[in-house]
């Protein structure tokens, strides 16, 4: 492997300690290098703060600085927002060369920062990698449609059921399962699950890795505005937002008072516009969405063509013949089955891709 590649690698390790913490920012890392060696590194923790370009060089002298290569994941940025443009530091530091792994699809950035590093004397090089391309599918998915990438997930049973008898729930998926669960909700800019779910879970939709207990923004569907007043949710979601049938005309006081966000969204055959819920997410900056919910809401997002990664987990526990049958809609089976990652016996990757 080429030095250019395992810095950028490298870079892309660090942009990873910022995915879904930084929206709707993009999640960048930085490694800056000299004579073979990494001298400074840095990424991206949040809107308003430091980008990583910044945040790496912030770190060193003028003198150390001089004749290095920055590598970066994303294109740095060469325009006023809340922080300025990274590339006026570059330039000032007198960076010798900087090496990145992704175009920026924001048409503020896109290809103007190389050509101002270039009119600068500032090397400036694009080497493309899969795994970086990987990272910011999100991120350019987002900035093409102002939708959010929807990743979905459903625990199936050995004898192919969801949930036990009348909806309630059962323990399907193991401790291994559960941390991948955890992982990916991590990584994720907000969760989305629906009112029903919440009756029958009363879910945490919450991130627990080891000891830590990281809140995330969660939106529901809730066509008829039926969410519990007592869930859980209500303390441990960062913020809780409600999608409404908007033909109703009054919301409970209990929930106009709160700080629940309470959203009305048009429907079709008594089901909320799921395109028109998921534009109005992408509108709140979230590129990476979440989602955890039952069998006729996954259908509907299959159905609709809105789901771009699907995480089916398979069991070994046996439910019973009492228990709700796991039932997929044919275009499930069309559009995604026979692109089946099965690299894990236990869970089953599915990409729209």
């Amino acid at each position: 492997m080429s030095n250019d590649r395992r810095f950028l690698l490298l870079a892309l390790k660090y942009a990873e300690l910022g995915r879904g913490r930084v929206a709707p920012n993009p999640a960048v890392g930085a490694v800056v290098e000299k004579k073979g060696r990494v001298i400074a590194t840095g990424y991206h923790q949040g809107p308003g703060t430091a980008h990583a370009e910044r945040m790496a060089l912030q770190k060193l002298s003028d003198a150390q600085c001089e004749g290095a290569t920055l590598y970066v994941t994303l294109e740095p940025c060469c325009h006023h927002g809340r922080t300025p443009p990274c590339t006026d530091l570059i330039i000032a530091k007198k960076i010798k060369r900087v090496v990145y792994g992704a175009d920026d699809p924001n048409p503020l950035v896109a290809k103007k920062s190389a050509a101002q590093l270039k009119a600068n004397h500032v090397v400036c090089e694009k080497i493309t990698l899969p795994a970086i391309q990987r990272f910011y599918a999100s991120y350019v998915h987002w900035w093409k449609t102002g939708k959010p990438w929807v990743t979905i997930k459903l625990a199936i049973s050995a004898d192919h059921k969801i949930a036990l008898a009348q909806g309630k729930p059962a323990k399907i998926t193991d401790a291994r399962i559960n941390y991948f669960t955890h992982k990916k909700r991590d990584q994720a800019d907000a969760l989305l699950s629906t009112a029903k779910t919440v009756c029958h879970d009363d879910p945490q939709l919450n991130v627990r890795l080891h000891q830590d207990v990281i809140a995330k923004p969660v939106y529901l569907l809730d066509r008829t505005l039926s969410f519990p007043r007592d869930a859980r949710l209500r303390d441990t979601a960062k913020t809780l937002t409600l999608f409404y049938d908007k033909s109703i005309q009054q919301i409970d006081s209990d929930l106009s008072k709160s700080d629940i966000v309470c959203m009305p969204v048009k429907t079709a055959h008594s089901l909320l516009d799921l395109d028109a819920v998921l534009k109005a997410i992408g509108s709140q900056g979230v590129h990476d969405l979440w989602v955890e919910v039952g069998m006729q809401c996954f259908n509907a997002f299959v159905r609709e063509q809105l789901v771009n990664d699907i995480y089916i987990y398979r069991s070994d526990v046996v439910l019973g013949e009492e228990a709700v049958s796991a039932q997929f809609d044919e275009i499930f089976q069309q559009s995604y089955l026979k692109k089946a990652n099965n690299s894990d016996n236990a869970i089953l990757h599915l990409s729209a891709e």
